[in-house]
């Protein structure tokens, strides 16, 4: 009898010392991305939304890892331009391209503008940061101006930190200048 005894201690104390190493908690580890939807030509917020993919064991990542998926619009159908989240392959944008020009984003669905926390002192945008242009060259954009307007923003200051990338977009819609008043920055903040 104590025989067995003694083997159902070791059993149990063995189970336990595996089970302390491990996460029992079936969640996973995620990233941080946030998406705002600021106006080209007035630089005013229009909206944002926040994403938790999950994180996948590498490498540091100097470049928020995004794949551009573009179908052109023709004279007989609109086109699309759909980014992807690469480790994961979940899309994390989708807009429609037309001659016309006109906007349509597909997904996601911004949270609006008043729904968001408001501070009462900006957040710098953080020094000597660079800013990641995704599908383009985006040197020349109002950085300054766009940042200002998310800088007053809650979940901005929630967010950036030392590791933080930023990334920043132009959906067009359609190239042409003349429709210029439908297109709209998408900045990112990414924290791997």
């Amino acid at each position: 009898m104590a025989k067995i005894t003694r083997s159902l201690v070791f059993l149990f104390m063995s189970l336990g010392l595996f089970s302390c190493g491990s996460d029992d908690s079936g969640e996973e580890e995620t990233s941080d991305l946030i998406l705002y939807k600021i106006d080209y030509t007035t630089q005013a917020f229009e909206g944002g939304i926040s994403f938790s993919p999950r994180r996948i064991a590498g490498g540091f990542n100097t470049q928020i890892p995004l794949e551009i998926d573009k179908e052109p619009a023709t004279m007989d159908t609109d086109g699309s331009v759909v980014l992807i989240y690469e480790p994961t392959l979940d899309q994390v944008f989708q807009g429609a391209l037309s001659l016309e020009g006109e906007a349509n984003i597909f997904f996601p669905s911004f949270i609006e503008p008043g729904d968001f926390l408001e501070l009462n002192t900006p957040v710098a945008f953080p020094s000597g940061t660079q800013v990641q242009s995704i599908d383009g060259d985006h040197s020349q954009a109002p950085i300054a101006d766009i940042w200002s307007a998310i800088s007053r923003l809650g979940l901005t200051e929630f967010l950036l930190n030392n590791d933080t990338q930023i990334g920043l977009f132009l959906y067009q819609p359609s190239e042409d200048p003349g429709f210029s008043e439908n297109w709209d920055w998408i900045l990112m903040l990414y924290n791997p």
